[in-house]
């Protein structure tokens, strides 16, 4: 075994040693056993755009993906153990890919989907944890936007049915009991709330949102979503709950948001990307928690559930 090869076994090592002691240190407050509150996100600092992950109770961080092309949108399994996200290929035409690690870094998974893509939105996971959802554009296609599903027990994936010529907008979030999705649509400067079930027998619900908002991102819950009053930008930030309409202001003192904002995993907090991240408790029932302070801008925040 040569000396270059041994060095990087080690290092090797000693990554997947702090990857581990990070992920799966436990600490005990009160003699009840506390497992490390665990953030995943895009760093802007870095030479190549990866997966970090970082323990918020203590600071500790570490990159956990090395591609080949720029990783991003991670998104936690249901049980907390594995993380999914999506990574594109700009030296071998655009192609998107998901990848699978657990929470070492160790890749469990990866799933080739196509060519050309764009992705929409971040990934979901199926409430048992069987299967990933997520929004693409077609680059070469006019945009042409398509809905998978990607079963990672066999590989096998579908393209789910949309409204045609309908954009998608955000990401898709699941059924409590897995049989369909909902994300935002739109067409004609209008926004749609469209859920599509998984048996190609049923059709697509469709319906219209009002207009007075520029609609960011669905809750967990499917009951309330993120507004802005600006195009494009956060801008003014809002919550509208979907039953009655009824509209919440962003708190006036929280951190302002620089980047598109993010669920918490229970729906009842955001995660703003502001100088650092923070989490915003909706209706400012608790101070802005400052999560993690990072130099330089941080993308696709997620909190493990």
């Amino acid at each position: 075994m040569s000396q270059m090869t041994r060095l990087t076994l080690f290092s090797t090592l000693i990554l997947t040693c702090i990857s581990a002691a990070l992920i799966a240190g436990a600490h005990m407050i009160g003699g009840v056993r506390v497992h490390p509150e665990l953030l995943a996100f895009v760093p802007g600092n870095q030479a190549e755009q990866a997966i970090m992950l970082v323990d918020v109770t203590n600071g500790a961080a570490v990159i956990l993906t090395h591609d080949d092309g720029p990783a991003f949108r991670p998104s936690w399994s249901p049980d907390g153990r594995l993380i999914a996200y999506l990574v594109q290929y700009p030296l071998h035409e655009y192609a998107l890919s998901v990848v699978i690690i657990d929470s070492t870094g160790r890749e469990v998974d990866r799933f080739y989907i196509a060519p050309n893509l764009h992705s929409t939105g971040g990934l979901t996971w199926s409430p048992d944890g069987t299967r990933l959802a997520f929004g693409t554009e077609d680059m070469l296609r006019r945009g042409e936007s398509r809905l998978y599903m990607l079963d990672i027990q066999s590989g096998a994936k579908a393209m789910l049915r949309i409204p045609v010529g309908h954009a998608l907008r955000g990401t898709p979030i699941w059924s409590q009991d897995g049989s369909a999705v909902t994300l935002l649509t739109s067409i004609g400067g209008l926004t749609y709330l469209t859920t599509t079930p998984l048996d190609p027998a049923l059709r697509f619900a469709v319906r219209q949102l009002t207009n007075r908002h520029y609609y960011i991102a669905l809750s967990p819950q499917l009951d309330q979503v993120i507004v802005s009053d600006n195009v494009g930008m956060p801008g003014n930030l809002g919550i509208v709950d979907l039953a009655t309409g009824d509209y919440t202001a962003y708190p006036a003192d929280a951190p302002f948001s620089a980047w598109t904002p993010a669920w918490s995993p229970n729906g009842e907090a955001l995660l703003i990307i502001s100088e650092d991240i923070y989490l915003v408790s909706l209706g400012n029932t608790s101070p802005p928690r400052r999560l993690i302070a990072l130099p330089g801008a941080e993308y696709d925040p997620a909190l493990r559930p």
